[in-house]
Formats: structure tokens, sequence, C-alpha cells
């Protein structure tokens, strides 16, 4: 019609850089707050502590004695010889990487997985209100690091699965192989999921997951 109004244009979607430079600060604030609430280090986290003066005074065998998985003690023992910060304040430094790359993977496993951009705010909101998840960033705790380098081995052979390219195949096995090195059991995850999405690859892709899982 000659009187009718022109149609709105939608608004231009928020750049992924962005976005994600919003979630990390967000996830720093949770996780500063997680701290402040509670700043006692958890049971799990004195043994790390001690693991990691172990291992910073050079008695990696002995820390090896007492637990023999240290590469997150070491990770803690290395940045406060590198940074003289303290073990504690390391500790917090590296679980705060962990804490923001765990909700960048999320999100982006998510948009991933869906192929649609308009999952973003809400996948954001589930990893950021998760009450467990906002518990653990109080932690000394190797797990985040974990489910971080875990999804982001997800993520990787999604993107390879949308785009076959070497370098995603080669960041798949690098993040398994590192969540491995914090619990071994993601070598059963991250080895045995990929498989099994190629073979429901027809499937939309949160369907697929659905009948891998």
């Amino acid at each position: 019609p000659r009187h009718a109004r022109p149609r709105a244009e939608s608004a231009p979607a928020m750049p992924l850089s962005r976005a994600y430079l919003l979630l990390s600060l967000a996830t720093l604030a949770l996780f500063a707050f997680a701290n402040l609430r509670s700043p006692m280090v958890n049971e799990d986290g004195v043994l790390y502590l001690l693991l990691a003066e172990r291992i910073r005074d050079g008695e990696l065998a002995s820390a090896v004695a007492l637990f023999n998985r240290p590469f997150y003690p070491s990770l803690i023992a290395a940045l406060d010889a590198l940074g003289g910060l303290g073990l504690q304040q390391s500790a917090w430094c590296i679980d705060a990487i962990f804490a923001v790359l765990l909700t960048i993977a999320f999100v982006e496993f998510c948009r991933l997985l869906y192929d649609d951009r308009r999952v973003l705010p809400w996948a954001a909101l589930l990893i950021l209100a998760h009450p467990k998840i906002n518990n653990y960033f109080g932690f000394v705790f190797r797990d985040t690091g974990y489910w971080a380098l875990l999804l982001l081995s997800f993520g990787a052979w999604l993107r390879h699965l949308a785009e076959p390219r070497a370098h995603w195949l080669a960041a798949w096995v690098l993040c398994t192989l590192l969540a491995a090195a914090l619990r071994p059991e993601a070598l059963l995850f991250g080895l045995l999921l990929p498989p099994l999405l190629l073979g429901v690859r027809g499937a939309p892709r949160a369907t697929a997951l659905a009948q891998a899982l």
C-alpha cells in the first residue's frame, strides 16, 4: 500500500568478540565475588597447594608419591616461580583463567551445536547462574579446567565437522590431552563422543548429541 510504514530493520547482532569479552568480565566478577565471600581454601585445595609447594621446591617425586596427577599443582608452582605471587594467589589466577575459558567454551559449544547465535544469551545465563559452578569458583579446584578444556575439545570437533581442517583436529587432540592431564576420564569423553557424533552426522547437531549421549 502507498501509505504503508516501512518495515523496521532488525538491530545488528553484537560481534562475537564483544559478546565474549562481556561474558569474560561477568565471569571474573562472579569469580572475585565467590572468593571474597569464602576466602578459606577448600580441603582439596589444601592438598593442591601442598603439592605445588613441593614441586616448587624441587620435590617432584615426593609430590607424585602423594598424588599421581600433579599437572594442576605444577601449573600453580610454575606461575608462583615466574611471578612470585604466592601459591594461593597463583592458584586463583589459574582458576580465574579456567573459569573464563569454561564459560566461553560452554557458550561457544552451544552456538556451534545449535548453529544459531540466538542461543548465546540463554547459554550465558545458564552457565553464569548455575549454582554449583558459582560455588566452585571459590575453590582451588582442577575440575574447572577439566570441564573448560573438554568443552573446548568438543567445540573444536564440531568446527571440524562443519569445516574439515587439520588445525581443528589438532585443537581437539590437544585440548583432550590437556583435559586428561587434569582428569584421565577426559580421554573417554574426548575420544569416544566425536565418533558417536560422526555416526549420526546427518541429524541436526543437537539431536545428534542427544542420541550420542
